[in-house]
Formats: C-alpha cells, structure tokens, sequence
C-alpha cells in the first residue's frame, strides 16, 4: 500500500506542474493565436476541480483501507 503522504505529495505536484505548463504555454500560444490561448486557460480552469476531486477520492480510499 502506498505511503499516504507520498500519494498526497505526487498529486499536488501533478497539479502544480499543469499549471505551471498552462502559464509556460499561454503567451505562446497568445502569439500565434489568441483563441487557443483563451482555450488553454479554459482547460486550465476545468482540470483543476477534476483534480482537486481526484486528489479527494485517493485520500478517502486510502484512508479507508
């Protein structure tokens, strides 16, 4: 089984690294086109509840075992 902890810091730096390519990639994509960039903010904005929820079922699935 794995370590809670270490589950807990493996999603949160997932989170952290998407954004973190969302921002890289946004003035990129702000040059080239700015309705992708509106896009890549959009997906930015989406995922991050489906993750925050992931992260939130792994917790209560570990905790319960």
């Amino acid at each position: 089984m794995p370590d809670l902890i270490s589950v807990i810091v493996f999603l949160m730096d997932l989170q952290s690294m998407f954004d973190h390519l969302v921002d890289i990639t946004e003035p990129i994509c702000q040059r080239i086109d700015s309705n992708l960039a509106s896009m890549s903010m959009m997906i930015k904005h989406h995922i991050a509840p489906i993750l925050r929820e992931f992260v939130h079922i792994s917790l209560l699935i570990l905790t319960s075992v």
